[in-house]
């Protein structure tokens, strides 16, 4: 009950930080998602079977640079035709009335993770801050680590499912605004696999939601030739 009760409490922590972005609170968003961040730590840290090491780098001076900045709440960004990312501005919610089981560590570091790395990436582009950039990839890229290590589970597939869409579209946003077209290629293959996984495109069948289709459509049988078409002659 204990493990429970801590994955109900980072749940709403979760939730409040991201009703303070919708607010437009950005900066005090952060300093609840680190909480909650460190609440989840604590709770676990003397658990044998979890280990939290990779929720270390996600606490260190994430914050600092957060003082005196006015952040834009950006609206929805939609895929461009000639094959270039858009940020995908998502951001995630907990369930609070679910019976978390004790291997929920790894799906709840993630979420918060991600969300850190989307409220980054948002300061990154609005301030025109690659090093903001680089903080938002290094927290998707933990994501990415968590996301590897949660254990298949039918409640929440669909999350999960739908968080590796996110990933591999916002980190091939980074890697195409710091020029790195191989990585971003290599990012956009990954997303349209995921995205043929999970959804039938032709019966509308799948784990996508409207939100999701609307945003991601643009991508379904783009042809190769016109991937990142915006990059360098070699």
């Amino acid at each position: 009950m204990a493990a429970l009760r801590s994955f109900i409490a980072v749940a709403s922590i979760n939730n409040l930080a991201v009703s303070k972005v919708v607010e437009g609170r950005h900066e005090e968003a952060v300093e609840i998602f680190m909480g909650a961040l460190s609440e989840l730590k604590a709770a676990f840290a003397k658990d044998p079977e979890t280990d939290p090491r990779s929720m270390d780098a996600a606490t260190v001076n994430q914050s600092a640079a957060w003082s005196n900045r006015d952040l834009v709440q950006l609206g929805p960004s939609y895929p461009e035709w000639d094959g270039s990312f858009s940020f995908n501005n998502s951001l995630f919610l907990l369930p609070t009335e679910y019976m978390y089981p004790k291997d929920s560590v790894s799906l709840v570091t993630m979420v918060l993770l991600f969300n850190l790395g989307s409220i980054r990436h948002q300061l990154g582009l609005v301030v025109g801050s690659s090093l903001e950039l680089q903080r938002a990839m290094k927290l998707y890229e933990l994501a990415l680590a968590s996301l590897e290590n949660i254990p298949a589970c039918g409640d929440w597939n669909s999350m999960v499912w739908r968080m590796q869409c996110c990933l591999c579209n916002n980190m091939g946003h980074v890697f195409e605004q710091n020029g790195n077209f191989q990585q971003s290629s290599r990012c956009l293959e990954w997303l349209i696999d995921t995205l043929d996984g999970m959804h039938d495109w032709y019966s509308g069948e799948g784990d996508l939601d409207y939100d999701d289709l609307d945003f991601y459509y643009p991508y379904f049988g783009m042809p190769k030739e016109r991937w990142f078409n915006s990059a360098p002659a070699a």
